[in-house]
């Protein structure tokens, strides 16, 4: 069979995505797992079927990570937990007011009860973080909406 390939940017620490079957998972590590903008490095955990074939193709693309990014991003690892419970929060206030404002017509945010698939979020994920989107109506002029 094919090979399960999960971006797990969003769910750090929130998701566990080869508990529930993926054979690859894979953290843009620049974002949450940093926690800062100086360091360029993407993360990759796999099953043990998964190993050799992923080592070999990050051996094939030259494309390791530094021993500097790697202390970078231990850095960030120090704080991902306060960082992304003080995300989740924040993000969780802003997507409740956005909800309640005339200028939007929907949140897009899996922890709001009023996301299509809140149930299953609910199921499968121990907490959100910050990354959430929404729309804006087309009942407001495009000065409206940019001074929004």
């Amino acid at each position: 069979g094919a090979a399960v390939i999960a971006d797990n940017t969003y769910g750090p620490l929130r998701f566990r995505p080869l508990q529930h079957g993926a054979n690859v998972s894979i953290n843009a590590g620049t974002k949450y797992i940093s926690g800062h903008s100086d360091a360029m490095i993407g993360l990759i955990a796999c099953d043990r079927g998964s190993y050799r074939r992923i080592k070999r193709q990050v051996a094939a693309l030259g494309c390791p990570a530094s021993p500097d990014d790697c202390y970078l991003a231990l850095r960030g690892v120090r704080t991902l937990a306060l960082r992304l419970n003080a995300h989740e929060q924040s993000a969780l206030r802003v997507a409740e007011w956005l909800e309640q404002r005339p200028e939007v017509v929907r949140v897009l945010h899996p922890a709001l009860p009023s996301h299509p698939q809140h149930a299953l979020f609910k199921r499968d994920f121990s907490g959100s973080c910050g990354l959430f989107s929404f729309q804006l109506s087309d009942a407001f002029s495009a000065e409206a909406v940019d001074a929004f």
